[in-house]
């Protein structure tokens, strides 16, 4: 168990308290940590070893990068399949890549704010 004092955490990573109970849940759901007890004066948590290896591979910035690289790699594929297809399929095509590029740029979005 690790005890830590929850307002100064807030006041480091600047939320609200609501905003800090939201993210240790979503740690919590996870996996990284467990035996969430905010309501505590000094709030505890259990971390888990998932934690560390998840900070020992990159964590959030590592994952986001990759998902920014696979769609990368996808929008390639698709131009290249693109390349290969005959006129009359062309219809379909645009619409998958309509598609792909919307995805892209929402997940361009929100890596840009990490």
């Amino acid at each position: 168990m690790v005890d830590f004092e929850f307002q100064p955490l807030q006041e480091i990573v600047g939320v609200d308290s609501d905003t800090m109970y939201i993210v240790l849940e979503d740690f919590r759901e996870l996996g990284l940590i467990s035996q969430l007890n905010p309501m505590r004066a000094g709030t505890q948590i259990r971390l888990q070893s998932k934690a560390h290896t998840f900070f020992l591979r990159g964590g959030f910035a590592v994952e986001d990068a990759l998902n920014e690289a696979n769609i990368k790699r996808i929008l390639y594929d698709l131009e290249s399949l693109q390349k290969q297809l005959k006129p009359d399929q062309l219809d379909a095509f645009n619409k998958i890549a309509s598609i792909a590029s919307s995805i892209a740029t929402v997940l361009t979005t929100f890596s840009d704010k990490n």
